[in-house]
């Protein structure tokens, strides 16, 4: 004896309508347009094109929060409740003043560091090299400090 099951699985379809929100960011104190404005919202973002228009599709009937930003303008928030088929907004966006704090340039010049720079300057005199004469002037001038040399031979060095 066979036993056959049959299973059904049933979707079922809403089709939900769609809306969308057009809209145009605008300079307030110029009313141009706002070319690569970001519209931003939980259910979507949209940038503005050259002419500051952008579209949000896709939308169901609702309250939308939306955050409408630009480098050198004010984030501004708006809120639209969707009722009807599309919505149109103009959004105008106040340019941001920056104040910028005192800027300080601090360095010298390579003639002042070379001054302020410590060196050492030891004079050789003539009775120093009487005094200290050895078979070369430069396994003489090894007696001064901070001076070395290398023998390469005979009675010739380099300085080290």
């Amino acid at each position: 004896m066979s036993l056959i099951l049959f299973c059904c699985i049933c979707f079922q379809t809403t089709a939900q309508k769609s809306y969308q929100i057009n809209g145009t960011v605008l300079n307030s104190k110029t009313l141009k347009p706002i070319e690569g404005a970001n519209v931003i919202g939980k259910k979507g973002y949209a940038i503005s094109s050259k002419k500051g228009e952008f579209k949000l599709n896709n939308l169901i009937k609702g309250t939308y929060s939306f955050k409408v930003s630009h480098v050198g303008f004010i984030d501004k928030t708006i809120s639209e409740t969707i009722n009807s088929e599309s919505k149109e907004l103009t959004i105008y966006l106040n340019e941001a003043t920056t104040t910028l704090n005192e800027i300080k340039v601090l360095g010298k010049s390579k003639q002042r560091k070379l001054k302020e720079t410590p060196i050492v300057s030891q004079v050789v005199s003539k009775e120093f090299l009487k005094s200290n004469r050895e078979n070369s002037l430069m396994q003489t001038l090894s007696k001064i400090p901070g001076v070395s040399t290398i023998n390469i031979g005979s009675g010739q060095s380099k300085p080290l």
